[in-house]
């Protein structure tokens, strides 16, 4: 219970400061989470601070897209600037995520991973063709959206930018900023004199 508290303290610490912690599985809760530590952000920093920016950490191998892609919604349509910084691992959804900062950044150990969604064909083995494809249309959309933030965000056309989202590898924070995924890099390892 005492690890708990400790952690609630730290996270409303990392609040009230403007911080945002995005960590692990991304599902339904953390984006309900989000978005309502968002709301209050812009709030406070709206008035308090005169537009001062939100900067939000991420650390997380993905998850679920759907929840994913409300977490893009509200950085996206945050008045207030937002500032992801991606000090491990920006996998997946969280990658898809990073894009909607309006300043996108890697430590120079992190590393980014695009794919394209995964659906649970277990859930359609028993339904009709129809179905399946009323089923998947939501997904389907949703993978649209995704191949168009990845093609605007790095430059690519969207044809360019499926390509590489199929091609499922992990790119380095220089990768990245090669290709356009991120605006900097922060170095940390002393270059060689």
């Amino acid at each position: 219970m005492e690890v708990i508290a400790k952690e609630d303290k730290i996270r409303n610490d990392l609040l009230n400061s403007g911080i945002l912690y995005l960590h692990g599985k991304i599902d339904d809760r953390m984006a309900s989470d989000f978005g309502k530590a968002m709301i209050w952000l812009n709030n406070k920093r709206w008035h308090e601070y005169h537009r001062k920016e939100i900067v939000l950490y991420i650390d997380s191998y993905g998850g679920a897209i759907h929840a994913a892609m409300s977490i893009y919604d509200m950085i996206y349509c945050s008045p207030v600037p937002v500032t992801g910084i991606v000090y491990r691992q920006a996998y997946s959804a969280a990658a898809v995520i990073l894009q909607a900062c309006h300043e996108r950044v890697a430590m120079q150990n992190a590393d980014l991973l695009f794919h394209p969604c995964i659906f649970d064909m277990v859930e359609f083995h028993h339904i009709d063709e129809e179905e399946m494809k009323s089923s998947l249309r939501l997904p389907r959309e949703r993978e649209n959206s995704i191949k168009r933030i990845v093609a605007v965000r790095s430059g690519k056309s969207e044809e360019d930018a499926w390509a590489f989202i199929k091609e499922e590898r992990y790119i380095s924070a220089e990768e990245a900023l090669a290709l356009g995924f991120v605006d900097r890099v922060i170095y940390s390892i002393p270059e060689k004199s």
